[in-house]
């Protein structure tokens, strides 16, 4: 249950060859058909929505619902490749039998303007689960028809469109020692 941007399965997809990317495909394509997460909006459309005070759609997520199709007893087969929602998982515990990592609302909060960036860098791009995103970046069926579309700005389900950065989703507590680093970050982008 990974959302992950076209961006991010290009640069999966990319980095992987051969039999490793014929691999992944065929794991994917068995857990196309398990129950998964489907965003319903972007990081940056959910900013822009609490900018303008305007209804949060409900999300339907249980981690319980299957196991990250990219490991293989507890170990990510893709790490050098892992989305971004992947790498942020820096938990200051072990997470084995816990389920879930502990994370600081500081790195959380950093995490948050990065998923941003990474959004706002594939503005013309989608977002959905990863199941999804990277079976239609490598031309395999996402489901039971293949999906093609021309309007990366109204794709059809199970995607949402990405958006550039209107706002910033900071916890007034880490704005300062944020800002430093979304100074860097806007100087390069």
């Amino acid at each position: 249950n990974v959302a992950t941007t076209s961006l991010e399965a290009e640069y999966l997809t990319r980095n992987l060859s051969g039999t490793r990317l014929d691999t992944l495909v065929d794991r994917l394509l068995m857990a196309k058909e398990l129950q998964r997460w489907h965003p319903k909006i972007s990081i940056n459309h959910l900013a822009a929505s609490c900018m303008n005070q305007q209804p949060i759609p409900e999300e339907t997520m249980n981690p319980a619902w299957y196991p990250c199709p990219l490991l293989d007893e507890d170990i990510c087969l893709y790490y050098k490749v892992r989305p971004f929602a992947c790498r942020s998982m820096a938990s200051h515990v072990g997470c084995k039998g816990r389920n879930a990592a502990q994370i600081s609302d500081e790195l959380v909060a950093i995490n948050e303007l990065f998923l941003q960036v990474i959004e706002h860098l594939d503005a013309n791009g989608i977002t959905g689960n990863l199941i999804d995103v990277v079976l239609w970046k490598t031309r395999a069926p996402v489901s039971r028809e293949d999906v093609r579309f021309s309007d990366p700005a109204e794709p059809p389900f199970p995607f949402v469109a990405n958006r550039t950065i209107g706002q910033l989703i900071v916890d007034p507590i880490y704005q300062d020692k944020l800002s430093s680093i979304w100074q860097k970050v806007t100087s390069i982008i």
